[in-house]
């Protein structure tokens, strides 16, 4: 359905291109609200975990303050679209898209990231104890400690010298 807004929006000279592109703006905007509406849920969404670990917490003591919002926005622009706003409310639902879009990037490098650390402590953590984890080979292990220490990084791009020749 963003297909046809994008391709109707882009294309001025359709004969129906107004109410065409008013529709299917419409129905992305009340499918991102839903979209919105179950993924945010304070109880059953995403965050609901760390909502119920945290009761006394800022962002569930105003959970009935920005749930109605977030859900609202999408709307907000359908209501645009339908009072012929149609470029307002597609642009705004763009910029509403990427911001979607930043901050799943930004989840998703916080958890490599936190996943990254996890590991690394992991293996420092069984290495000062002189274990390897569960399922390394000793081989992959031993390979995998070696390439920590700095002259193991920097020998393959150090040049060697040449032996001298006693000839």
């Amino acid at each position: 359905m963003g297909f046809v807004v994008y391709a109707v929006h882009s294309h001025q000279h359709v004969t129906y291109a107004d109410s065409l592109e008013r529709i299917a703006l419409l129905i992305v905007m009340v499918g991102t609200a839903l979209f919105i509406m179950l993924l945010s849920h304070p109880k059953r969404g995403v965050l609901s975990a760390y909502l119920a670990a945290n009761p006394k917490g800022c962002i569930n003591r105003l959970s009935p303050l920005w749930y109605p919002l977030i859900v609202a926005v999408p709307l907000a622009l359908a209501v645009l679209a339908l009072l012929g706003y149609v470029h307002t409310a597609g642009t705004l639902m763009r910029s509403l898209v990427a911001e979607l879009w930043l901050i799943l990037g930004l989840t998703v490098a916080q958890q490599l990231s936190v996943r990254w650390l996890t590991l690394s402590r992991q293996r420092l953590t069984l290495g000062a104890a002189g274990k390897r984890p569960a399922g390394l080979s000793h081989r992959t292990w031993a390979r995998s400690r070696r390439s920590r220490s700095p002259r193991w990084i920097w020998r393959s791009w150090t040049p060697r010298p040449k032996p001298c020749s006693t000839a």
